[in-house]
């Protein structure tokens, strides 16, 4: 089932999904990103929907290392290459994130966290 595999790829359940689908955090990812001495001071929370890209790139010429990042119109995501295996180019995605903001959200400890994601249609 592929809503499975992305819940367990992002670390997320249907409780978190339907709280996000309301632009809220879930108590558990509120648990989880308002944690600790040095959890951000801010989170932004976003949602982008459209057909999604997966790319691979390299940040090293000379490194035979590839890294994948997951495009969602002007959006990029930083992911793991299995998600190739879960997800497919052209389909159109709902995905829920959160930036968190340290300091200055242009700044270098601002980074975004996807929350949740659901599959809205197959490419045509």
């Amino acid at each position: 089932m592929q809503d499975k595999k992305l819940m367990d790829f992002f670390k997320f359940d249907e409780a978190d999904l339907e709280a996000n689908r309301n632009g809220e955090y879930s108590e558990a990812q509120k648990k989880r990103l308002f944690k600790g001495l040095f959890a951000p001071k801010k989170y932004n929370f976003y949602k982008r929907e459209g057909s999604i890209s997966i790319q691979a790139y390299r940040t090293d010429p000379r490194s035979p290392a590839n890294h994948h990042s997951l495009h969602v119109g002007e959006k990029q995501f930083d992911v793991k290459e299995d998600l190739l295996n879960i997800m497919t180019n052209g389909d159109v995605y709902a995905i829920y994130y959160c930036n968190a903001v340290q300091s200055d959200p242009q700044a270098i400890d601002s980074w975004d966290k996807i929350l949740s994601v659901e599959l809205i249609s197959k490419a045509k």
